[in-house]
């Protein structure tokens, strides 16, 4: 498996708002990508830093929706609420539980 890891620095007062527009309409459409298996956000409220961390079954998977501008538009759904361009990194899991 592999994982997308993208920091975002959201605009002050905006948490809230943005982790709603991440839980209704980015992992919906997340869901709908081939491969997609889980997703996480972190947020700090003292900071406005948020964490996303995707999984997907295979790097192919995990890159498609970057070809296919799965990330551009969701980020555009954001895009009103953050200060800055994301910062991204990609992995190979090592380990993975739910439990």
């Amino acid at each position: 498996m592999f994982a997308r890891v993208m920091s975002i620095q959201i605009q002050s007062g905006k948490l809230e708002e943005a982790t709603a527009v991440y839980r209704d309409y980015v992992l919906p459409v997340a869901r709908q990508q081939k491969g997609f298996v889980s997703a996480l956000l972190l947020t700090d409220a003292r900071t406005g830093k948020a964490v996303s961390t995707t999984v997907w079954e295979t790097e192919a998977n995990q890159n498609a929706d970057a070809a296919n501008g799965y990330i551009q538009r969701e980020l555009a759904r954001i895009g009103t609420l953050i200060v800055a361009p994301p910062t991204q990194e990609a992995f190979e899991v090592s380990v993975h539980t739910y439990s």
